[in-house]
């Protein structure tokens, strides 16, 4: 999603870097719709950069897949159950999400990503 006035003015929970209007972010499908006040920690994360996606998407299911009581039991169960399968090598889950965001339009931009055409136009 691209971050609006309202994301910008409502995301601060401790960050040391607030996100620009336009930025790109990730955030929970599940929670989204609450209040910003009543989403748990991390419900929107914003990666610096392409390569960071991967990290930030990590992060976020450690940090705030637990806490979101909007999240599916199920969805948990078969993300716990994944999680325990065999891991990418060589940091190719990295790569995967970098590549799929550049396919979406997502490129990188001084203060982190941004959309550089319509992502609903692949």
């Amino acid at each position: 999603f691209s971050a609006t006035k309202d994301d910008v003015k409502a995301i601060k929970n401790g960050r040391t870097k607030l996100p620009e209007v336009g930025q790109v972010g990730i955030r929970c499908i599940h929670c989204k719709n609450l209040c910003h006040q009543d989403r748990p920690m991390r419900a929107a994360v914003f990666p610096s950069s392409l390569s960071q996606i991967y990290m930030a998407v990590k992060n976020w299911q450690h940090f705030h897949f637990s806490l979101c009581n909007e999240i599916p039991e199920e969805y948990k169960e078969r993300t716990a159950s994944l999680s325990t399968k065999r891991r990418r090598a060589g940091g190719s889950g990295s790569i995967y999400w970098a590549d799929t965001a550049k396919q979406l339009g997502v490129v990188e931009y001084t203060s982190g990503l941004c959309f550089g055409r319509d992502p609903g136009k692949l």
